[in-house]
């Protein structure tokens, strides 16, 4: 049995909630569902209106506003990330994306405590 968590028994292991025994889940691993009140058949050929799935383009510029961290950055730093071309990785997953590029150079030894963000925030790891 998968522990609930806020009301979920979906996995993060990252945050350590959820999961089989405390891990991602592996092969041969069952797992018990639920019952649903509601009929399988209701679900039956529900898809995401086309309205509502965003068209992105092949490249796209972004605005930037600074945040209360940029400070933790050279202006080097800085300028790096404000003037290079970054690429969706495909280590990006439901908490955000994940992008490759140049390396943004930080104040050395300055590390960021991990805080709620905005939607549409950028992190930048060390």
């Amino acid at each position: 049995n998968v522990p609930k968590v806020l009301d979920s028994h979906s996995t993060h292991v990252s945050s350590r909630m959820g999961g089989l025994d405390g891990r991602t889940l592996r092969s041969g691993d069952i797992l018990m569902g639920e019952r649903n009140s509601r009929p399988i058949e209701l679900y039956d050929g529900l898809q995401i209106p086309t309205k509502l799935i965003p068209k992105y383009k092949r490249e796209t510029t972004i605005k930037v506003l600074m945040g209360p961290q940029h400070e933790y950055y050279t202006s080097e730093g800085v300028d790096t990330f404000l003037s290079s071309q970054y690429t969706v990785s495909s280590k990006s997953n439901r908490m955000g994306y994940r992008l490759e590029g140049e390396k943004i150079v930080n104040i050395k030894g300055t590390d960021i405590i991990s805080e709620a963000i905005p939607l549409g925030a950028i992190q930048v790891p060390r």
